[in-house]
């Protein structure tokens, strides 16, 4: 195995036992990772080091996805342990899974942006008022409603 790659993924992983509030999941690392049998066998064991007793969480992208945008806050906010410890199947997950890990690094991306004020503030809506009014005539009568009227008159 490539040992750059080693290197990165093994730092990554090993930023996620610290209080750093700089998430180092990539969708690079994935790819790694799922080729390299002893990085995978190090997420393992630093899952028993940050929960220890933890079962082997759930892989499931819909289960990560649900949980993304609170795990990214609290990477952000509190820490990588700290997120990891809140949504270990978020963390476990980022590792394996590529496109969850793009999802998190542009959630990340975002929220660090919107955090910093660059992004521009969204166009105001026009107020009700302000739109266009087109008088609404009698609504067309529905073929059950024309039926019934039928019935009436005859």
């Amino acid at each position: 195995m490539d040992r750059t790659h080693c290197n990165q993924v093994r730092a990554a992983l090993l930023l996620t036992c610290t209080d750093s509030r700089h998430p180092a999941h990539s969708p690079a690392l994935p790819r790694h990772f799922l080729r390299c049998a002893e990085c995978r066998a190090l997420r393992t064991y630093l899952l028993y080091q940050l929960l220890p007793g933890a079962d082997i969480p759930d892989d499931s992208c819909a289960l990560c996805e649900s949980d993304l945008a609170a795990y990214a806050d609290i990477a952000l906010d509190a820490g990588a342990r700290a997120a990891a410890a809140a949504y270990p199947h978020v963390w476990w997950h980022l590792w394996a899974c590529p496109e969850c890990a793009e999802v998190f690094a542009q959630t990340v991306a975002l929220s660090v942006a919107a955090a910093s004020g660059a992004l521009p503030p969204l166009p105001m809506l026009r107020a009700a008022s302000a739109l266009p009014h087109r008088e609404i005539g009698r609504r067309p009568r529905l073929a059950a409603e024309a039926e019934a009227e039928d019935a009436q008159d005859g």
